[in-house]
């Protein structure tokens, strides 16, 4: 919990919309599935969003921790680093009492 509103880290959910709608988010995480992560940091894409355009330290969450490798592997290709795993994603994060929106 102690990264969460820290000036330079951007949490990441790579959830789809289902699961997000199913449990919430952490507080200020950019919606990104692992579909789609790679359009949201591509700035010539329409879908780009300007939160991958920070010098800062990604923390990647999903339901387990599952999708952290390979949106890792592809977020790093594009030059985003560093990234970080949520370990156990957001069951870990509510059991530990994290807040969600």
């Amino acid at each position: 919990m102690v990264l969460l509103g820290a000036p330079d880290h951007v949490f990441v959910d790579l959830r789809d919309t289902t699961g997000q709608a199913k449990t919430g988010a952490i507080q200020g995480a950019v919606a990104s599935s692992r579909g789609m992560i790679e359009f949201h940091i591509d700035p010539e894409r329409p879908v780009h969003k300007p939160e991958f355009n920070q010098d800062k330290t990604y923390v990647f969450y999903s339901a387990s921790g599952g999708r952290f490798a390979m949106a890792a592997m592809v977020s790093m290709d594009m030059g985003r680093s560093p990234v970080l795993n949520l370990p156990g994603g957001i069951g870990a994060w509510k059991k530990a009492g994290g807040m969600l929106q």
